[in-house]
């Protein structure tokens, strides 16, 4: 059946794609640390992201070749960094058995594993290095933006009991904490609370948000500071 598509997942801001995968139904749309790796999730929660069919109707057999073929073009020109195997694995819909598993396990551990030995950054392409090190240099000196400001730093200096209020108590107790605003994506009110922490509860108990409390406040943020929705919903601060 071709039933099948190869999406990529790409970086809105700079066209960069940074994931390809093969899959059917909703599966591109997935985004949580049980099906993602750390790294996908993190990038996404970090830069303003969105996904794209890139070829359609295929079989099994022909996506996985394609899925292949993608990569390594998109590898080549040092794209794809949470890409860290080359594609082309998995059977869709077949679960093994636990002794399989474990059997499958043993051959792939050690020095039988394809990646042994291989560093992170070679497993990342060419020019990884000198990616992260351009990334680096544009958040040191005075590339950042709060270069030589020590507006806080001399004000809590002046006034200890200020620095304890602000810096040292968590949730409503903290002095920075900020009242947030629940809608959705329709711009309905949902709820209000009075802070971050407070949101994250009420979307994992009654929305059975899956993800870790710090990756949905990252989500949140960058809801707020890209006036984007996340998950479906839009915060005001």
């Amino acid at each position: 059946m071709n039933k099948f598509y190869i999406y990529e997942w790409y970086n809105i801001d700079t066209g960069e794609v940074f994931y390809v995968g093969k899959g059917s139904g909703n599966r591109y749309k997935k985004i949580s640390k049980t099906v993602r790796s750390i790294y996908f999730v993190n990038y996404i929660n970090k830069h303003h992201c969105n996904v794209r069919i890139r070829y359609n109707n295929l079989t099994e057999e022909r996506a996985f070749q394609l899925e292949i073929q993608t990569i390594k073009k998109y590898k080549a020109i040092n794209q794809c960094k949470c890409n860290f195997t080359e594609g082309g694995e998995g059977i869709s819909g077949y679960t093994h058995s636990e002794k399989a598993k474990e059997i499958i396990s043993k051959t792939h551990r050690g020095k039988k594993n394809s990646q042994f030995g291989i560093s992170p950054k070679d497993r990342m392409g060419v020019g990884y290095k000198e990616w992260r090190i351009k990334m680096h240099e544009n958040k040191i000196g005075e590339c950042n933006p709060n270069y030589n400001n020590h507006f806080l730093k001399k004000k809590y200096q002046e006034d200890p009991q200020l620095a304890l209020e602000k810096q040292s108590r968590k949730g409503i107790k903290n002095g920075m904490s900020k009242k947030i605003k629940l809608y959705d994506k329709n711009m309905n009110f949902i709820k209000e609370f009075d802070y971050i922490g407070l949101c994250c509860d009420y979307l994992h108990k009654n929305y059975g948000f899956s993800d870790n409390a710090e990756v949905v406040r990252l989500g949140i943020r960058r809801s707020i500071r890209m006036n984007v929705p996340y998950k479906g919903f839009k915060f005001i601060k």
